[in-house]
């Protein structure tokens, strides 16, 4: 429908290429858009923050899908690289940096294909084949009027989001975050960390239910969880750019979507959405699950 008022042109006069259904159908689109944009200058940080959470709730679901359907051939792939190359270049520090970049590349091409089954995906299609553009909404006295509406090709609007989701996939799964959280786990501090207290709680916590959730559900900690945003929104930022024609542009690009980024209506809410499932930590930590736990504590 939307695609087909753009295609005419018809903004002005989009009754002349719908019917009576499609004419109600167009009227509320446009009507929920613009109530979404002046709404959102009026609700507070958590009322952002609860919408952010339940947002987060498909892509839970699917990364916990994926790694049900595809996890057993990714652990096989990963295990087979990293037997390649202790036998090639062992197990010194150069071999445990080419490991842990293996480990990456088994998370990206993990993330590709968890893209390519996930719902989430095709949901985004849908919405990337004709979408109201916000900025070209304004207020007549016949009601809200739009000025543009952004449409692609099936094909090219297929491309747009399953390179979103993997790209979403990748920095919560195999990212390099989880990179570099590897590296310091590795590293001496990292070892020594682990056998003091705090280290041994955090083990604790690991075996707890919650503990056991947030690593099917890919949830790494407020500070992990935090980082991977940073790297998502590098990543939008690099896309961005890339798709201007000149340096000018590209830099103006590049800062336009870190600028919208580090905006407090943006950070606010989800620094509030990633705190509250790290909340529940010291109360799964009176839970044990195990004699192991209850031993130890």
């Amino acid at each position: 429908m939307l695609k087909k008022i753009a295609n005419a042109g018809a903004y002005d006069n989009p009754e002349s290429v719908l019917d009576r259904n499609e004419q109600v159908l167009y009227n509320a689109i446009v009507s929920n858009v613009a109530a979404q944009l002046l709404r959102a200058e009026n609700t507070s940080h958590l009322a952002n923050a609860g919408k952010l959470t339940a947002d987060m709730l498909p892509f839970v679901r699917d990364i916990i899908m994926g790694k049900g359907l595809l996890g057993g051939f990714s652990a096989a792939a990963e295990k087979g690289l990293m037997r390649g190359i202790v036998r090639s270049i062992g197990t010194g520090k150069w071999g445990k940096l080419l490991a842990n970049l293996g480990k990456t590349g088994v998370g990206l091409v993990e993330s590709t294909a968890i893209s390519l089954i996930s719902p989430s995906t095709y949901q985004q299609v849908f919405k990337e084949e004709a979408q109201i553009d916000p900025t070209s909404l304004h207020l007549t006295d016949e009601g809200w009027k739009v000025d543009k509406i952004d449409t692609k090709h099936a094909i090219d609007a297929f491309a747009a989001a399953h390179v979103g989701m993997t790209k979403e996939l990748f920095t919560e799964t195999g990212g390099m975050t989880q990179f570099a959280i590897r590296l310091a786990q590795a590293s001496p501090l990292g070892k020594y960390l682990r056998k003091t207290k705090i280290g041994q709680i955090a083990q604790m916590f690991d075996n707890t239910i919650a503990g056991k959730l947030f690593n099917q559900t890919a949830y790494h900690g407020f500070a992990a969880e935090l980082s991977e945003e940073w790297e998502n929104t590098f990543y939008d930022a690099v896309f961005a750019a890339m798709n201007k024609d000149n340096a000018g542009k590209r830099m103006e690009a590049f800062g336009k979507v870190y600028g919208e980024f580090v905006k407090p209506e943006t950070q606010v809410p989800m620094l509030i959405s990633f705190a509250l499932p790290a909340i529940s930590e010291p109360g799964a930590l009176l839970a044990p699950t195990d004699g192991t736990m209850a031993a130890s504590a």
